[in-house]
């Protein structure tokens, strides 16, 4: 039975393009058809929070079991597909919550908003090959048709990864991380909205924006493909 299912799987790839990067099955799409549906299942019911600063937050799912793995495949194992696809389906949900970062006077168009990505050091990225909240970036504006502006912000301090530290050093870790990329001096006023893959506790968030605002660039809130808080999970 088993070499007859080597021999079947074999078939399949010649008329396949790829295997599927999570569990090896043969597949022509970034995932095969039964991890796309083990990982859809991990959406959120309720996919906002409101910070403690009291901005909205977008998250598409729990970062925990099929999520967690796919967004771990993405970034240590070289699939940035993943993250285009997660992006993708970010931007899906944005079309029934996005109302919740309109504020009064900003513009009526999402077109005319702009989406920047949670930057990597140079140094990071050119290991990784890429940064992963510019590929969700990437997927949430095919979908929302939001300007994507990758260089907005640039992060200029190679900091520690937050979730090796306390509550008290991920704000210290942070100090002066950001800068804002000259870029943004063709958007002004444009209202922002950040993207990063995970939101736990709005640290890193929180600092960029508060980069961004010391240029007066208006940032509305955050979309992240998952999320880790219990405000989040305990609601579904």
């Amino acid at each position: 039975m088993k070499l007859l299912q080597r021999g079947w799987q074999g078939f399949l790839n010649l008329f396949l393009d790829r295997n599927c990067p999570s569990c090896g099955r043969a597949t022509s799409t970034s995932l095969c058809v039964y991890c796309t549906r083990s990982l859809a299942a991990c959406r959120l019911e309720n996919p906002t929070i409101r910070s403690q600063a009291n901005y909205p937050v977008l998250v598409w799912g729990g970062y925990r079991g099929t999520l967690k793995r796919a967004i771990a495949t993405m970034k240590y194992h070289h699939h940035p597909e993943i993250g285009l696809l997660l992006g993708n389906w970010l931007g899906e949900i944005w079309w029934e919550y996005g109302d919740l970062f309109r504020k009064s006077g900003h513009p009526s168009s999402w077109g005319d908003y702009i989406v920047i990505p949670i930057p990597l050091h140079a140094h990071k990225q050119k290991q990784r090959g890429f940064n992963q909240a510019e590929i969700i970036g990437k997927g949430f504006c095919q979908i929302t048709q939001m300007k994507l502006v990758p260089q907005g912000l640039v992060r200029v301090r190679d900091t520690k990864a937050q979730h090796l530290l306390g509550e008290r050093d991920r704000l210290t870790n942070l100090t002066a991380a950001f800068q804002v990329g000259t870029v943004l001096t063709r958007y002004p006023s444009r209202p922002i909205i950040l993207v990063d893959d995970i939101y736990t506790t709005g640290a890193t968030v929180s600092a960029a924006m508060e980069t961004l605002l010391q240029h007066r660039h208006p940032v509305v809130g955050v979309v992240a493909v998952a999320t880790s808080t219990s405000e989040s999970l305990t609601k579904n």
